[in-house]
């Protein structure tokens, strides 16, 4: 008899136990990876641009009011800046979140952060930020 009543009992907690986890279980799927957007390679213009009150770089202030300034990416690390005067050549090198210009012996770094696909944001060492759209094409 006592072994009838002490095996109700483990099977009465086994039951609850089990019960419990089932109903109070979160079923969280696993995160579908996530493919980084950060595809530059292309052609961009100038969306907006915000400067720190304590900066000293009018540079992107200047492309700002350049309307038809725009940028090229090309996928051997070439970056074209296309102005309606000339056209300059750079290179470029992106890594995760960081985007580094080199125009002869300068280097200008960039953090990057993409909102979407035809959306960028890069931000400079003074705390300037230059906000980039993609063209499309025609």
């Amino acid at each position: 008899m006592k072994t009838k009543i002490i095996f109700a009992l483990v099977a009465t907690v086994a039951l609850c136990a089990g019960a419990y986890y089932y109903f109070t279980k979160v079923n969280i799927e696993p995160p579908i990876p996530h493919k980084p957007i950060n595809n530059i390679v292309g052609s961009w213009k100038i969306d907006s641009v915000y400067n720190n009150k304590d900066s000293n770089s009018l540079a992107l202030l200047v492309l700002a009011f350049t309307d038809s300034t725009s940028f090229k990416f090309n996928a051997d690390s070439t970056l074209e800046v296309i102005s309606p005067k000339e056209t300059e050549t750079q290179h470029y090198v992106l890594s995760n979140d960081s985007l580094v210009i080199s125009k002869g012996n300068e280097l200008d770094t960039f953090y990057i952060k993409f909102k979407n696909d035809s959306l960028f944001s890069a931000l400079g060492n003074d705390s300037s930020v230059l906000v980039l759209k993609r063209i499309t094409a025609k």
